[in-house]
């Protein structure tokens, strides 16, 4: 082969080369037969949407935000999940005052989540904008735990009633779990596109490593959309509940400023009733569910932390993280020492799980006897 062949066939090696390693990264097939099938599938978008990267993990990772999610505020949203957990399976007298607490931090982080998450220009990534809709949902989870242990305790045989400014209080509680679900579900399907990216593919916990713009992402949508319905609908009874308590009251002339902002009178004096000693039933299912939905919400966290690389939030050295961790600690440690002060001093008795659950009857046994009880005590 004379040297006009040599470099033309060299010049026919090198365009081929840099041909096919072009046409692997648009995922057509290289082979040069017509109708060969291909072994990189064209990347549509439902490709992308159910595509995992082979590579599990990302060494090239980046310094994240503290002030959203950095170690003293993580470990403050622990603390208080945790104090929400003491609260409702050990010591229910708690349980209102969490309410307030908890209310107020799940309203902060629903505005927090959605300031940052509206101005993208602000260099945002993906992966902390999905590290922020958790904290959301943790929140609502939160929530709904201390509506229902409240609801409960005001369905029970022992109850005087529940205050209407307690309704009141559930009701908006219910009403910012359905907005931080719709917020959740334009986030998932709109928002998080206009976030910057990262080099590596984001990862997110899902009892293992998962693709976070894959499959998961559509399951999560699923989930906000499943749980808008359902706060929509205990919203509706709520207030189906409450316009009856109105129209109730109205008919017997019941004095509404009093039982607005200080409810229905109890007859047993108040030393009396301080006194009294609170049996505690202690529901082993709803403990053991309460701290395994604590532990996935933990290690979803760190996990995604870890497999992302995020960099500078392990510290806590600002004002920034203390201020999260001081309120949550202090509100652990406050209902901690009240629980044991008064279960040493036998104000606190607790039972053995048993099913104690409200049937359909005690609950219209309770809406007919609120009527009743607040004529009673004008």
């Amino acid at each position: 082969m004379g040297y006009a062949g040599k470099a033309t066939w060299r010049m026919k090696y090198c365009l081929s080369k840099d041909l096919r390693s072009i046409l692997v990264q648009e995922g057509v097939s290289p082979s040069s037969e017509p109708g060969a099938p291909s072994r990189h599938p064209p990347q549509t978008g439902l490709w992308k949407a159910f595509h995992t990267a082979d590579n599990m993990t990302c060494e090239s990772g980046f310094e994240g935000n503290s002030d959203i999610y950095g170690l003293g505020v993580r470990i403050g949203v622990y603390l208080q999940w945790c104090t929400s957990i003491l609260a409702q399976n050990f010591y229910e007298p708690a349980v209102e005052g969490m309410q307030d607490a908890n209310s107020t931090y799940q309203l902060a982080m629903t505005c927090g989540f959605m300031f940052i998450t509206s101005r993208p220009s602000e260099g945002l990534k993906t992966i902390e904008g999905y590290i922020a809709l958790l904290f959301c949902f943790a929140g609502a989870c939160i929530s709904s735990l201390q509506n229902r242990s409240a609801f409960s305790t005001v369905l029970s045989k022992n109850g005087v009633g529940e205050p209407p400014r307690r309704r009141v209080r559930t009701a908006g509680d219910m009403l910012l779990n359905a907005i931080i679900s719709s917020y959740g579900i334009w986030f998932l399907f709109i928002g998080i596109g206009k976030l910057e990216r990262t080099v590596c593919q984001e990862r997110a916990f899902f009892f293992t490593s998962v693709a976070l713009f894959g499959w998961f992402r559509f399951f999560l949508s699923a989930g906000f959309i499943l749980g808008l319905l359902v706060s929509t609908l205990l919203l509706v009874a709520q207030a189906i509940i409450l316009i009856s308590w109105v129209s109730n009251s109205l008919d017997n002339n019941i004095n509404m400023n009093q039982r607005i902002f200080g409810g229905v009178n109890d007859p047993t004096p108040n030393s009396t009733r301080q006194n009294q000693r609170v049996d505690v039933t202690i529901s082993t299912g709803q403990l053991f569910g309460s701290m395994l939905a604590l532990g996935l919400f933990i290690a979803a966290v760190e996990e995604t932390l870890d497999w992302n690389n995020i960099s500078g939030v392990h510290q806590c050295a600002d004002f920034s993280q203390l201020f999260p961790l001081m309120i949550g600690a202090t509100n652990f440690a406050r209902v901690a020492a009240q629980f044991l002060l008064d279960h040493g001093k036998g104000k606190i008795a607790l039972k053995p799980s048993k099913l104690t659950g409200m049937t359909t009857n005690n609950i219209m046994e309770h809406l007919k006897l609120m009527p009743v009880r607040c004529t009673r005590s004008a």
